[in-house]
């Protein structure tokens, strides 16, 4: 995980919710938060920030793009599923060297 994140997720300007759901802090605006779910299409993901909801949900809910294509995650979706996996794969290697 790069170290910008980590002091995100250290500051709470990103907080882990549940295993699916992340809460970030607006890079711009503090008092402006989206919530990250990546259960919402078929674990593809969905995002409250505008670019999500005003530019790539209305073409996955038209079928214009599917889920998991390319242009169907906005910055938060793709960040959201980098720190899981990046978890995943260390709490994997935590238990494969005992």
């Amino acid at each position: 995980m790069d170290k910008k994140t980590e002091e995100n997720l250290k500051d709470g300007r990103i907080k882990i919710l549940s295993p699916l759901e992340f809460h970030f802090e607006a890079s711009d605006r503090e008092d402006e938060t989206y919530l990250v779910d990546l259960s919402y299409y078929k674990g593809s993901g969905a995002c409250w920030c505008e670019h999500f909801r005003f530019r790539i949900e209305p073409k996955l809910k038209s079928g214009e793009i599917l889920p998991h294509e390319e242009g169907s995650q906005c910055k938060h979706i793709l960040q959201a599923r980098s720190i899981l996996a990046d978890k995943v794969i260390q709490a994997s290697m935590e238990r494969l060297s005992g």
